[in-house]
């Protein structure tokens, strides 16, 4: 009970720390720059904290009512995992910033802001009612939206601050009337069921928060901002939608409609994101896609009810994302670039028939090799078994291109070592975070459908990139490459150009 309320501390200190930076100078707050890199230490170490507590007392929770409602704080699986990857994130994202930002001329405001951004995720992190996580939404959305508009001088910083808070507070409000159906479970007209249309609704804000198609603009387009901002979207803010998805998990479980509509938009979002990944041309903007793309694969897992296996996909994604964009900065990054050879079929063909070969037998003998192992559900092997037919392709097209033999059997030999990861990855996540999920219940039809044809689309388009040397160079290739990158792939306008 202590540490539940201990949980409220970061959230004053931080809140403390932000009022300080926008009262004092806008130009170099006095001392401020120093306590950066302690307050990062001090999240850190009571996260650290938090996590021994629940490994030796288990979950622990607090509530206070308050304006008529629930306020509830605890300490969880879910919880604890992304309090430790918000921890992690204001270790790094802090210390950067006291380095990198250091001298701007609204230096003040911006820390002000992402402490503000910082404090608001431990809150709904930790949040266990609506009460606390609507008003965490609330908060990060306007911490947030004044991040992306710190070069308020630009035109483009302007715009993408404006696009991300229509979007972002679309979001909240479908997300209160959500939580006002599920309070108070109004009589509604034609025979509608308050749960099932506050399930609909509460996926639906998902998808916005967390970008997929066609919700992603403000994402992908919010680039004109210092690196700690995006190392901290990407990272952090977007996985605000899956947060909400996996704290309500039970009530997704019983609404197989919601799972559907999760599926099919979540593969819709792996499509697009791969495809539009490829044609970019810098780091930030592959990464951009990258994230839509990761995010789809994350509503796939939802929607497959693999509920601990997408709480590791998160906090993997959210480091790795953290890490890539602050070494990224704006390095140009030439995806489709010639190469001197040729992709070659029988190399993807090839090694896309070793990496499933791999897989299915790694499946097969785990019994054997781990007789204690937790069973993988149909959902995890139709969803490892897609995996490997992307990165067989992958790894086919790289060793075409790889310079030696050495290069080429060192390739080929890590490509094959990430099966069992996947497998090892399963085990792990069930093992720490399965207790507080529902069980797994089989898909309906119409999702088993929606997601078969999806994963023979998308190893067919990871087929075609491994395989982009042969045809992107092509007019009709150029002209979709183009149309992919402006947004707007018209089949008209390219039939004429080809033509002309």
């Amino acid at each position: 009970m202590a540490l539940s309320w201990l949980l409220l501390f970061p959230v004053g200190v931080l809140g403390c720390l932000s009022a300080w930076a926008y009262r004092g100078p806008a130009f170099r707050p006095m001392g401020l720059r120093r306590a950066l890199p302690w307050a990062g230490a001090g999240l850190l170490g009571i996260s650290l904290l938090e996590l021994l507590f629940l490994a030796i007392f288990g979950p622990a929770r607090v509530e206070v009512m308050f304006l008529g409602l629930p306020w509830v704080l605890g300490v969880d699986g879910l919880g604890s995992a992304f309090g430790a990857l918000l921890a992690m994130l204001a270790w790094a994202l802090l210390r950067f910033t006291a380095v990198h930002l250091d001298g701007e001329l609204r230096e003040g405001p911006f820390v002000g802001a992402l402490l503000l951004a910082l404090a608001a995720g431990w809150l709904l992190a930790h949040g266990q009612s609506w009460a606390p996580i609507l008003v965490a939404l609330a908060v990060q959305g306007w911490a947030v939206a004044q991040l992306l508009g710190h070069y308020g001088e630009r035109a483009a910083a302007r715009r993408q601050a404006q696009r991300f808070q229509h979007l972002w507070w679309l979001g909240d409000g479908v997300l209160w009337v959500a939580a006002f159906l599920l309070l108070r479970a109004p009589v509604l007209p034609w025979g509608l069921e308050a749960e099932a249309l506050a399930a609909l609704l509460l996926g639906l804000a998902a998808m916005m928060k967390a970008a997929l198609l066609p919700f992603h603009r403000w994402l992908t387009e919010a680039l004109d901002v210092p690196v700690p901002v995006s190392a901290l979207f990407h990272a952090g803010v977007i996985s605000a939608g899956v947060l909400v998805l996996l704290r309500h998990a039970p009530l997704l479980a019983r609404h197989p409609e919601v799972l559907l509509l999760l599926g099919s938009v979540g593969a819709v979002s792996v499509l697009g994101g791969l495809v539009l990944m490829a044609v970019q041309g810098t780091a930030k903007q592959s990464l951009a896609f990258s994230t839509v793309n990761q995010m789809g694969l994350l509503m796939v897992q939802l929607s497959l009810q693999l509920w601990p296996l997408a709480l590791f996909h998160v906090l993997s994604h959210g480091l790795y994302k953290a890490h890539g964009f602050l070494k990224a900065g704006s390095a140009v990054a030439p995806p489709a670039a010639p190469s001197k050879s040729a992709g070659s079929s029988a190399w993807v063909g090839g090694a896309l028939a070793v990496h499933l070969l791999g897989y299915g037998a790694l499946v097969v003998a785990m019994p054997w090799l781990h007789p204690g192992a937790q069973a993988l559900s149909p959902g995890a092997l139709g969803l490892g078994a897609f995996l490997a037919a992307a990165l067989g392709a992958r790894c086919g097209g790289l060793l075409r291109r790889a310079p030696g033999r050495d290069d080429r059997r060192l390739l080929g030999a890590l490509s094959l070592l990430l099966l069992p990861l996947f497998l090892l990855t399963h085990e792990v996540a069930y093992l720490l975070w399965g207790a507080y999920f529902p069980a797994w219940r089989a898909p309906s039809a119409a999702l088993q459908g929606v997601l078969a044809v999806g994963a023979v689309l998308g190893g067919l388009v990871s087929v075609a990139l491994a395989l982009v040397d042969r045809w992107h160079h092509r007019p009709w290739a150029e002209a979709l490459r183009c149309r992919l990158v402006q947004g707007l792939p018209s089949l008209p306008r390219l039939r004429t150009e080809r033509s002309a």
